[in-house]
């Protein structure tokens, strides 16, 4: 098993764990799956092994299994199942991120054309010691725009991520008929949130929320800044506070987890050029995916179930997508 697939097994068994034994549904319609009413709907990501994604594929490419046992699916491409995106975009805004922010202000006009396209929407939170609503979901790509680019560093401390995620959830739960997405842009550890992982890894597979991150160091990315953009420090940062963040940086990597449960993937970057790169990436991966879908059946029992896609054929192919759904029986 290579290590990516170690990686997922192994994200499987931290989200079985984590909930007690139970998950909820994979991208579904409804939050409960009942025998013979709803289908579950894996969206799937396939790459190369150079990271392009893989285009083309048929449904007899696939291997779908349900609790080790081959399922009978329907394959749609993003495009012909013409399913609009609602994005929530995540921003770390803490003011030790002020190098990071400084570029992240430069992609608001990116993602509507690259990301969300013009039938999709997106909404646009910040987080540090406090999460706010910057922009409610919206397709006005003008208004996103101006969003990432009134963006402002606040606090000192806490970077509350997974408070965050848990809002955009908020945002997104009664979305119906659309690809949900996260999309958090800051450090890989969430710094402070009162809301706990084992919680946001249920709440994502209830709602069929994919998570994707595009992560930074701040302090590298800070060296990248020109002097003038940055905001002066208000004292909490220096020398001083970049030993007792390094003191922190031994916590999880919640951005990891985040997306190895979901289904998403994880991006880097330090400079302009490489993150404008990432989104472009994240885009092209998003809607080139493949959408299998089955209908369990009202024999399938009660209780998580794990889901397992491989490519035939392909061992060097790296597939992303969903772990795992919880059926409960009617």
């Amino acid at each position: 098993m290579s290590g990516r697939a170690n990686r997922r097994a192994a994200g499987l068994g931290l989200l079985i764990a984590l909930s007690g034994g139970r998950t909820a549904p994979a991208q579904t319609a409804a939050p409960a799956l009942r025998g013979g009413t709803t289908v579950v709907i894996n969206p799937v990501t396939v790459l190369d092994a150079k990271g392009e994604p893989v285009s083309g594929l048929e449904p007899g490419d696939f291997r779908l299994t349900d609790n080790g046992a081959p399922q009978a699916f329907r394959m749609d491409t993003s495009d012909t199942l013409n399913s609009p995106i609602a994005m929530v975009v995540v921003v770390q805004t803490a003011e030790f991120s002020a190098g990071a922010l400084v570029k992240v202000r430069k992609i608001g006009s990116l993602i509507q054309p690259l990301i969300t396209g013009e039938r999709g929407q997106a909404a646009v939170l910040s987080y540090d010691e406090e999460v706010r609503v910057e922009q409610e979901l919206s397709s006005d790509a003008g208004l996103l725009t101006k969003t990432f680019r009134g963006l402002k560093s606040h606090g000192s401390g806490d970077a509350r991520m997974l408070d965050a995620v848990q809002a955009a959830m908020g945002i997104l739960a009664e979305r119906t008929g659309e690809r949900k997405v996260i999309l958090v842009i800051g450090e890989t550890r969430d710094r402070g949130s009162k809301s706990k992982l084992e919680d946001e890894l249920t709440g994502l597979e209830r709602d069929g929320v994919m998570v994707y991150a595009i992560n930074y160091s701040a302090y590298v990315t800070a060296m990248t800044a020109k002097p003038s953009d940055l905001p002066p420090p208000s004292g909490g940062t220096g020398i001083l506070g970049g030993l007792i963040e390094l003191r922190r940086m031994g916590t999880a990597n919640t951005s990891e987890v985040l997306t190895e449960a979901s289904g998403g993937e994880r991006f880097s970057f330090a400079a302009q050029k490489v993150l404008e790169r990432r989104v472009t990436e994240l885009g092209e991966h998003l809607h080139s995916q493949y959408l299998l879908s089955f209908a369990p059946g009202r024999a399938a029992a009660t209780g998580v179930h794990a889901l397992r896609v491989a490519v035939e054929g392909h061992p060097d192919y790296h597939v992303r997508a969903r772990q795992a759904y919880v059926w409960q029986s009617e």
